[in-house]
């Protein structure tokens, strides 16, 4: 006997749908019942993200290379911590937040333990000692301690650092910098006008700052001085970078010196009126290999080319 299929009316198909689509009703039930099974089924919900915990913001204050930057301690003193930590010397440039104190120079290291060095250091302490009324750095605050040349330069361990100045004091934005540096070390390089050089001192003066406020107590190199024609040359290739960057140039009259000591001209006007240029007890010599420029408190150094 065959099997007889009651298919309700509203699950009824066309014969030869049937027919051609599954070989048997068994076939087609067992389709219809998997289909009715899935859709019954839900999809899986995503799982869900977990929530990120909010962390608390604290409101600290910036770090102090920053506050360096924007802020300067000496505005912050009173008048009387003023005078003491300067001794009288008047500040040529104020600051400005984002802008930074720059000059160019020729470094100068002497070692107390090297002889050629000791002739120089013996110089410059005995002016030390005739001209005892001046302040001085603290390179050579320890000659005043002294009584002799020999007892101090034996009591010397560290190199003595001192400066002859290639340009006025100019203030760099934080921009200019890179291309400061720059020029000041491609013209350094240059071989044709640049070299290691060996500069005679002679004399020593009292030379004034530019508003007149502080009397500097110097040792000078005058034209007839061997090496005095190398730093001509270099004063003017400066004065052409800082007229680039829209700086005033150096003196008309530049005097090459070394800065020993200051002191404040209301206290000594007469002194500086009567005392002219005079001769060193001994000359001396230095040797520049090198071509600096300080730029807030970081020193960039360039090398002189070898004869």
């Amino acid at each position: 006997p065959k099997a007889v299929c009651s298919l309700p009316a509203a699950s009824r198909i066309d014969n030869s749908t049937l027919i051609t689509s599954y070989p048997s009703i068994h076939t087609y039930l067992l389709h219809m019942s998997e289909a009715f099974e899935h859709s019954n089924k839900r999809p899986n919900p995503s799982p869900r993200k977990p929530r990120k915990k909010r962390r608390k913001t604290l409101n600290l204050p910036p770090p102090i290379a920053v506050i360096d930057n924007y802020h300067d301690p000496n505005l912050c003193i009173s008048e009387e911590e003023r005078e003491a930590k300067f001794k009288g010397k008047q500040r040529s440039a104020q600051h400005v937040p984002g802008n930074y104190a720059s000059f160019v120079f020729l470094p100068i290291s002497l070692d107390p333990k090297r002889r050629l060095d000791q002739v120089a250091l013996k110089c410059i302490y005995s002016l030390v000692h005739t001209e005892n009324t001046v302040e001085l750095p603290a390179t050579l605050t320890s000659m005043i301690s002294h009584s002799s040349f020999s007892s101090w330069i034996h009591s010397q361990e560290d190199t003595i650092e001192l400066h002859i100045s290639l340009s006025r004091l100019c203030t760099l934005r934080k921009d200019q910098i890179s291309s400061f540096v720059d020029k000041v070390a491609a013209m350094s390089e240059s071989q044709s006008s640049h070299r290691i050089f060996a500069l005679e001192f002679r004399n020593f003066a009292y030379l004034l700052n530019d508003d007149k406020t502080t009397s500097f107590l110097t040792i000078t190199s005058s034209p007839e001085c061997p090496g005095h024609s190398n730093v001509q040359t270099l004063l003017q290739d400066v004065d052409n970078i800082m007229k680039y960057f829209e700086f005033e140039p150096y003196y008309k009259e530049s005097i090459p010196h070394i800065s020993i000591g200051w002191k404040n001209v209301e206290s000594c006007k007469e002194e500086y009126q009567s005392l002219q240029e005079r001769e060193l007890e001994q000359y001396f010599e230095i040797q520049f290999s090198t071509v600096a420029c300080k730029i807030g408190n970081k020193i960039y150094t360039n090398k002189l080319h070898r004869n």
